[in-house]
C-alpha cells in the first residue's frame, strides 16, 4: 500500500521523501529525492570540462592504466571506448606510429609498470604473442641490450637448416641405391 501524495511531496517504498521539482534550464518537472540538491535534470547537467567533477581528462582505471579523454576532432577517435576515453599507452603508440591501432594489436609495457607510458617503455605486439609471454623474453633482452627473441629465432632457423641438410643427404643416398 503506497502512501498518499501530499502537495508536491510523496514517499517511496523505503520511506524516502520525494518532491516534484522543475529543471532550472529546460523547465521539465521530475520527481527527485528531497535530499538531492540538483536543480537540473540529468540531460541538462554539464559534462566534460564544464562539469564540477572534471579532473583534466586523465584518470586511473581500476586495473592501474591511465585513461585519457580525446577531443571530438582527434584522428584517434575510432580507437576510443566508453565516452571518448582511450588508454594512454595505446594513444602514445598510435601517435608514435602515426596511425590508429587495430584491436588485435597490444601495447606491452616493457618494465611492467602500467602507468609508465613513455614510448621507450612501450612495445607493439599481437594478442597471441602477448598471451604466450614472448614479450617478457623481449623485455629481458631489451634491458640487456640484446633481443632474446632474435637469438631464439636464430637458433630455431639453424636447427631447421641443419635438419633440411640432413634430410637432403638421406634422400640422395636413397636415390643412389
Amino acid at each position: 500500500m503506497s502512501r498518499p501524495r501530499i502537495e508536491g511531496c510523496q514517499y517511496g517504498k523505503k520511506g524516502q521523501r520525494f518532491v516534484l521539482l522543475a529543471c532550472e534550464v529546460c523547465g521539465k518537472e521530475r520527481w527527485i529525492r528531497a535530499d538531492n540538491i540538483s536543480k537540473r535534470c540529468h540531460s541538462c547537467q554539464p559534462t566534460g570540462e564544464n562539469s564540477h567533477n572534471w579532473k583534466g581528462g586523465r584518470q586511473k582505471d581500476p586495473h592501474g592504466y591511465i585513461r585519457v579523454k580525446l577531443p571530438d576532432d582527434s584522428h584517434f577517435l575510432p580507437m576510443t571506448y566508453q565516452k571518448g576515453y582511450i588508454l594512454e599507452h595505446r594513444l602514445v603508440m598510435a601517435q608514435h606510429l602515426g596511425r590508429c591501432l587495430i584491436r588485435t594489436e597490444v601495447v606491452h609495457h616493457i618494465n611492467g609498470i602500467k602507468d609508465d607510458n613513455g614510448i621507450e617503455n612501450l612495445h607493439l605486439t599481437t594478442k597471441e604473442c602477448h598471451r604466450l609471454g614472448y614479450d617478457d623474453a623481449y623485455a629481458e633482452g631489451f634491458r640487456q641490450g640484446v633481443s632474446t627473441r632474435d637469438k631464439s629465432l636464430e637458433k630455431q632457423i639453424k636447427l631447421l637448416q641443419w635438419r633440411i641438410k640432413e634430410l637432403s643427404e638421406a634422400l640422395k643416398l636413397k636415390l643412389e641405391i
